[in-house]
């Protein structure tokens, strides 16, 4: 798609919200009983419909930030949140997962108005990594640039 892309959270129509999302199981963090359930109940959102698969030893997730979409500031800070109050719970409660990555998909409308949905953020991190991070005291910015891989469309990068 040629043209300038932007978060449609700068030019939502709240009329245009849908609901008709799937339900997901409102189950604790604590009670989950695989890495998916985990995040699923961290994130705590129908409408972000968390997606996510183990492959070997590396948990894959990815949810829409579409929920949180105010602005591209707000949708970055929510992001980084979920991967800071997610990472270290899932390492603890899931010895078997050595790496995590997250992508964050998002719906941006370029300059002629033509919705897309694309990747808008991922970052993954190793356990090795994760555990040099002082989880409770990181601030919520830096999360991340800390990872061991990072990377957020370039409608971020414009104001």
């Amino acid at each position: 798609m040629s043209g300038q892309h932007w978060p449609r959270s700068l030019v939502r129509n709240s009329h245009k919200e849908s609901s008709t999302s799937p339900v997901q199981p409102a189950i604790s963090a604590e009670n989950a009983t695989d890495p998916v359930e985990y995040v699923r109940a961290v994130i705590a959102q129908p409408r972000a419909d968390v997606k996510g698969e183990v492959i070997g030893d590396a948990l894959k997730v990815q949810f829409s930030m579409d929920p949180w979409a105010l602005t591209k500031g707000w949708t970055k800070t929510i992001f980084q949140k979920h991967v800071k109050d997610i990472v270290p719970g899932l390492f603890t409660k899931f010895p078997n997962i050595k790496e995590v990555s997250f992508t964050g998909m998002g719906t941006f409308k370029d300059i002629k108005g033509n919705e897309s949905v694309e990747k808008s953020m991922i970052v993954k991190f190793s356990r090795q990594n994760a555990s040099t991070v002082n989880w409770k005291n990181i601030d919520t910015e830096n999360v991340m640039r800390v990872a061991d891989f990072r990377w957020h469309h370039p409608a971020y990068d414009r104001d």
